[in-house]
């Protein structure tokens, strides 16, 4: 699959596809989304994705709906380590932190399934 979109549902289910090189937790933030239901599905490399329920963190930039996304801050919970064959699901009350490397770079394939909530 090449990067970028793919309509499944119009905009009530579609994939993203990205590539990137995993970084430090420290250069990423916490996320949440509202409108959709977020599904990673990793196809290539391995990154660490960090959790922690939405309560439990300081928002540092409002909702924004045009991405659908809220930022924060805050301590993990739990760690998920997302590799091929695997599939994680991500709530409007999960807090996550994508595209992190805990033991040095990874270069990662994978799609982002969104499923509107509503």
């Amino acid at each position: 699959m090449k990067n970028g979109r793919y309509d499944i549902d119009g905009d009530r289910i579609y994939a993203s596809v990205f590539e990137y090189d995993t970084v430090t937790p420290d250069e990423m933030k916490w996320e949440s989304h509202l409108e959709y239901i977020d599904l990673h599905v990793p196809l290539m490399g391995e990154e660490y994705i960090f959790w922690a329920p939405v309560e439990e963190l300081t928002s540092i930039v409002d909702y924004n709906p045009d991405n659908d996304c809220e930022f924060y801050k805050g301590e993990y919970r739990q760690i998920l380590n997302a590799k091929v064959g695997l599939c994680i699901f991500f709530f409007p009350a999960d807090g996550h932190k994508v595209k992190c490397h805990l033991h040095g770079s990874d270069h990662v394939k994978k799609v982002v399934i969104k499923i509107k909530t509503t």
